[in-house]
């Protein structure tokens, strides 16, 4: 569960995932630093491929580490260097490298400072997951002990990876199957001032998963495929409405872009990585540049 609000003025920052969409997260959080560091809030919490750049957000502590978002998602990550269909046979368990991401990227390239996660500014930094057996999201914490086998149950893709991952004795994977905006999560941990980072939209809705991608995605866990077919673009849209119509005493600063992004969850294409990060470092200068909040 997320710790409770400790006051009526505590802030949240959730980050959507969307697998590579989230190239705008990581501009809009490179920018955010600069203008509103992670000191301002009480709470993170961040969804597959935005709790990535959300830990570099949290971690940062001079600059330079907020520059890593921006070099990863700019030079890292296209072409075949993180995610191709030749994976298969070159011995790699699945198309999406997730040792090259975690273990190659955020241990070593642009080793992640895991020393801050003790410092007195550093928020409480969760990730949400999606607990396969049980079928329930989960949002748990990181700390610098666990927040590289976090990153990986929460990148665990389905298709794209085995969309599994063994972490503390459960079987955990991608949080934006069931929880894919813990808006209301968070509302409910009693907080009421919270910024969102969107990587779609915010008028875009979802619809239903269907039986045959289900079952591809989820082959061996029948009940978890079919709840996230009846389940996932209810949470999604339910989410959505809430955003357009929230309650008076709630304050959402929702960042997002206004068109779609001309990339999918595994787009690798280097013109439209760079220009999602840059959508994202122009929509955060443009909103927190001009003294927001």
């Amino acid at each position: 569960m997320l710790p409770k609000a400790k006051s009526s003025f505590s802030k949240a920052l959730i980050v959507e995932g969307g697998g590579m969409k989230g190239a705008f997260s990581g501009g809009v959080l490179a920018c955010m630093r600069q203008f509103f560091p992670k000191k301002k809030f009480d709470l993170v919490v961040g969804v597959f491929s935005g709790s990535c750049s959300s830990a570099y957000y949290v971690l940062d502590r001079n600059g330079e580490h907020s520059q890593k978002i921006l070099d990863i998602w700019k030079h890292e990550l296209h072409g075949n260097k993180f995610i191709s269909f030749w994976n298969p046979l070159k011995n790699f368990s699945s198309i999406m490298n997730q040792a090259y991401l975690i273990e190659e990227l955020f241990q070593k390239k642009y080793r992640l400072p895991i020393e801050n996660f003790n410092s007195t500014d550093t928020p409480p930094f969760f990730i949400v997951v999606s607990d396969l057996k049980r079928e329930i999201p989960r949002y748990v914490q990181a700390t610098k002990e666990n927040i590289f086998s976090l990153l990986k149950a929460a990148t665990a893709l389905p298709i794209a990876t085995r969309g599994k991952y063994w972490f503390e004795g459960s079987l955990l994977g991608d949080g934006g199957a069931l929880d894919p905006i813990p808006i209301e999560t968070v509302i409910k941990a009693g907080y009421k001032d919270i910024t969102l980072i969107l990587n779609h939209p915010k008028t875009k809705f979802s619809e239903p998963i269907s039986k045959f991608l289900s079952k591809l995605a989820f082959p061996f866990e029948k009940n978890f495929a079919r709840k996230i077919r009846y389940y996932h673009h209810l949470m999604y849209n339910k989410a959505k409405s809430f955003l357009l119509h929230p309650p008076p005493n709630i304050k959402i600063e929702i960042i997002a872009p206004e068109e779609p992004l001309p990339l999918n969850v595994v787009t690798t294409n280097i013109k439209k990585l760079h220009y999602a990060v840059y959508k994202g470092w122009q929509k955060a200068y443009s909103t927190f540049a001009r003294g927001k909040n």
